[in-house]
């Protein structure tokens, strides 16, 4: 029997049963027929007695394994989009324009469940598939009439998805062994998946193992692409001298310094009296008091600022600077580092051959006796020294060297001596 003919029978019989033209044709649309041939066969002369057959003759479920190939289809494709997204997250990271190292992650999150809540629900009420089931040759549509899913429904069948993956994705291994091959957000909302004309074994097998492999060829690939991305972009930073809203990112190598030429920043119009009462005022110590756990591991005093250890990672310390008028002093201010002793109180630090010294800032707000004060926070990574963790003593000067609009420079240096103290 050839397809026109297997039409007509299907209509025929279907008219037989009581079922209008239209909602045959939704039907037979939704099955994968072309809506050419189905409004061809309607206007051809149909057999008055056509051979039994069944309506559901021509409905044939898709199962477990072609689901996973579409499903796997889709999440290539979404990943490819995300990385539009994802590079400039992870150079704005690197350069550490966020003020939270958390922040990049929750971007991303919230813009994979974006992507996916835009993709799934539109792409299936619109034709019943996405364009991973195009791909294999499966379609979603209504059990009861087999018409395509309204948006609402298929809303409710993408979120009903967090229900099937509850607990160990039992929710869609369901469609492996129920009768209509159905998963469990398949049962909440009465859709079923079918197979469409243009379904194919060899590519739901090919794409199965590139959803094997993928993730390998992925970290082979991409993520040296992403890497060399990134240093890439943090050279550029470095040999332009950029600066990102008032949060430079710059590497040094024998003194760790904000700013290494004092003549290129801009004067302040702030007067020598005025600067005095800033190196010696005790409003960084309110920080302590507020948020006492950002100096667990010990801390000292440098002049208006604090110096302490990072309380992630073991090769950094850090310096917390309080703003002025408005004014970023991490411009004027250098630390040079004198010594570095490791946990068996050897001197590791050698000016002049050790490198890879780095400041990465951020800017923080306290609240103090109602008064938003802003704090700069600095880290300088030693990671490139050796048998430095943890870091148990380093010793250096902060210096501040602030050019004043009357042409003088205004100098003032602190020694610290950083020591490490047991956390409770």
């Amino acid at each position: 029997m050839n397809p026109q003919e297997q039409l007509a029978t299907f209509i025929t019989q279907s008219r037989a049963v009581g079922k209008g033209d239209e909602l045959i044709r939704q039907e037979l649309i939704a099955a994968g027929w072309q809506e050419e041939a189905v409004t061809s066969a309607f206007s051809a002369p149909l057999s008055p007695v056509p051979p039994p057959m069944s309506s559901q003759a021509t409905v044939e479920y898709a199962g477990f394994w072609h689901r996973v190939a579409a499903s796997v289809a889709d999440g290539i494709l979404l990943s490819l989009i995300s990385l539009i997204f994802v590079i400039p997250l992870v150079i704005l990271e690197f350069l550490g324009i966020f003020p939270s190292e958390a922040i990049p992650s929750i971007l991303f999150m919230f813009i994979n469940i974006g992507l996916a809540f835009a993709y799934y629900p539109y792409m299936e009420a619109k034709k019943g598939q996405t364009f991973g089931k195009q791909f294999i040759g499966i379609k979603v549509i209504k059990d009861e009439t087999g018409q395509l899913l309204s948006f609402g429904r298929s809303c409710g069948r993408f979120l009903s998805k967090l229900l099937s993956a509850l607990p160990l994705g039992i929710g869609f291994i369901m469609a492996g062994f129920t009768k209509k091959k159905q998963a469990l957000h398949d049962l909440i909302v009465g859709a079923v998946v079918v197979k469409t004309p243009r379904v194919n074994k060899y590519r739901t097998i090919l794409t199965i193992i590139l959803g094997l492999f993928g993730p390998m060829l992925f970290f082979i690939f991409i993520v040296p692409f992403l890497i060399a991305l990134m240093f890439g972009a943090a050279l550029s930073g470095f040999s332009s001298g950029m600066e990102f809203d008032e949060v430079p990112f710059e590497e040094f190598s024998d003194t760790s310094s904000f700013n290494e030429s004092f003549e290129e920043a801009a004067p302040v119009s702030l007067t020598t009296e005025e600067l005095d009462g800033f190196i010696t005022s005790t409003t960084i110590g309110a920080i302590i008091d507020i948020d006492p756990g950002t100096v667990a591991g010990g801390y000292t005093l440098a002049g208006p600022a604090i110096v302490t250890w990072d309380n992630v990672w073991n090769d950094e310390i850090i310096l917390y600077i309080p703003a002025f008028q408005g004014i970023a002093f991490s411009d004027y201010v250098t630390v040079d580092i004198l010594e570095v002793f490791d946990n068996t109180g050897t001197n590791v630090y050698v000016p002049g051959e050790d490198s890879g010294l780095y400041t990465d800032i951020y800017w923080l707000t306290y609240d103090v006796d109602g008064v938003s004060i802003d704090i700069e926070e600095a880290s300088w990574d030693f990671g490139s020294l050796e048998s430095i963790e943890p870091m148990q003593q380093v010793r250096g000067t902060v210096r501040f060297n602030v050019p004043l609009e009357s042409g003088e420079i205004y100098e003032r240096s602190f020694d610290f001596n950083l020591e490490r103290q047991a956390t409770q």
